[in-house]
């Protein structure tokens, strides 16, 4: 018995999917697959929806039983966290997870007609704009652990949240959905790209077609000894698996079919691991002394998959220090108004696209999530500092909030949150240009700290409007 150990876990991202998001077996390349490099928390489950008839009878005898019924497999829940790691090389700021962010807010592929990330030589950017759509970009989740291996299919990511706690790196919890949960075969190598096989197994049939004698089966070189025409399916396979080259190259699941006999009825079908993919066994066969029927034996082979390759990780790209990030704060949409300097003890800023998946509810069967639609977008988020005096610090801001509270229907501020600092090489800019801020909450600790939450919204000229898609703008900048 082997365990499976989640620091050996690899996740891959891939658009390489059909019309209904499934992953496809085949076709993976380095420009529709990438590996995300994730940190400890990865999880994954499916689970099942039931239904309890219970029967609740009067009387000295009551019928007192009960049945249960699964009705339904809900959508997969899968979340995931990785660190934001801008990335200048080669020309372009990129990052790892670009895709992840795109996926989040667009339903078109980065380079498409219309995504949610561009890159350029100067940074790299993130909008909204085109997010307002029932669905987005279609995806499936590769998820190769040590000797079991899953696949999510259709999947869609429901909320991104940045983390900026003062003593860690910059990093961003994802959380998705997708309608199947299925178990593969998988291998993922090293190398640049990554080739991933697997998913299908390899499989050799053998048509012995005698009524006497034996044969002998050669693996790589090494051949067995004599196999009995009619030997069982667990003969067979024990023949093979005494050669070294089978140990050493390859694994047999099974062997099934057979016996060998006139006209080779039923032949056997050895089937090798499903995790080394299009293996191509190098598997023939040798009459000894074969008599009645044809007195032949024949091996076939049919080709196992290669699910294809995958962009590598990026182990080079730098990491952000929370403890450089920075929040300025301004009065009025367009920030035309008094401007706050805050300095931050930590926060987080959440993306969210409220998804729903719908599931039929038919009777005698396990429904399966049929669809999904998104929700109202929202974008908001929370930020801790100590309260400071001053006319432009944080006191100064709640100070000019209470002083307005029982007139601002909707106060609203500009906000830019500098993950890194304003002006270091490696840094990422969210920008808010129109927000709601609720009146700063105190708490009275050794240090008195104050808690500014806001939510995004989207504005035309100077006013908010509830229509535009323009809530957020994420700017990612590398060397």
């Amino acid at each position: 018995m082997s365990f499976n150990l989640i620091r050996n876990a690899r996740v891959f991202f891939t658009t390489n999917v059909d019309a209904q998001g499934v992953v496809l077996m085949t076709g993976a390349t380095a420009s529709n697959t990438r590996e995300i490099q994730v940190l400890d928390g990865l999880s994954y489950s499916q689970n099942t929806a039931s239904e309890t008839v219970a029967i609740n009878e009067a009387g000295a005898t009551p019928v007192r039983g009960q049945r249960q019924f699964n009705t339904a497999l809900e959508a997969v829940d899968f979340s995931m966290t990785t660190y934001m790691r801008p990335n200048g090389v080669p020309t372009n700021v990129t990052s790892e997870e670009s895709v992840l962010w795109n996926a989040l807010l667009a339903t078109d592929a980065i380079g498409g007609a219309a995504p949610a990330w561009s890159e350029a030589a100067a940074s790299a950017t993130l909008v909204v704009t085109n997010s307002q759509t029932h669905q987005l970009q279609a995806f499936g989740l590769i998820i190769v652990v040590d000797g079991t291996s899953y696949i999510i299919d259709n999947c869609a990511l429901d909320s991104a949240s940045v983390d900026f706690g003062l003593d860690a790196i910059a990093q961003i919890a994802w959380s998705g959905k997708g309608t199947i949960l299925r178990q593969v075969e998988l291998v993922a190598d090293i190398a640049s790209p990554v080739v991933i096989t697997g998913g299908v197994s390899e499989v050799a049939t053998v048509a012995v077609d005698a009524t006497s004698g034996n044969y002998t089966l050669t693996y790589d070189s090494q051949t067995t000894g004599s196999i009995l025409f009619n030997a069982s399916a667990s003969a067979v396979k024990t023949a093979l698996e005494l050669l070294s080259t089978v140990t050493a190259n390859s694994t047999i699941v099974s062997v099934t079919g057979g016996p060998g006999d006139s006209g080779a009825t039923t032949p056997y079908i050895v089937t090798f691991d499903a995790a080394l993919g299009d293996v191509n066994p190098n598997l023939t066969a040798a009459s000894v002394d074969l008599a009645g029927g044809g007195g032949t034996v024949v091996v076939t082979i049919v080709a196992g998959t290669s699910i294809g390759s995958a962009l590598a990780k990026v182990t080079t790209a730098p990491f952000i220090a929370n403890k450089l990030s920075t929040l300025a704060v301004t009065k009025d949409i367009g920030a035309t108004g008094k401007a706050y300097t805050i300095a931050i003890t930590g926060g987080n800023l959440t993306f969210s696209n409220n998804i729903t998946y719908l599931t039929p509810a038919n009777l005698g069967v396990v429904n399966k999530p049929a669809t999904y639609f998104t929700g109202a977008r929202s974008i908001s988020g929370s930020v801790t500092a100590y309260l400071r005096t001053g006319t432009n610090n944080s006191a100064g801001l709640l100070s000019d909030m209470l002083a307005t509270s029982d007139t601002a229907v909707d106060p609203s501020y500009a906000i830019q949150i500098n993950i890194g600092g304003t002006s270091n090489t490696t840094r990422v800019e969210f920008d808010l240009p129109a927000t709601v801020l609720t009146i700063p909450s105190v708490s009275t600790e050794q240090v008195i700290s104050t808690t500014i939450n806001f939510t995004a919204q989207g504005f035309t000229g100077t006013g908010f409007d509830i229509t535009s898609a323009n809530e957020a703008e994420v700017r990612y900048f590398a060397p």
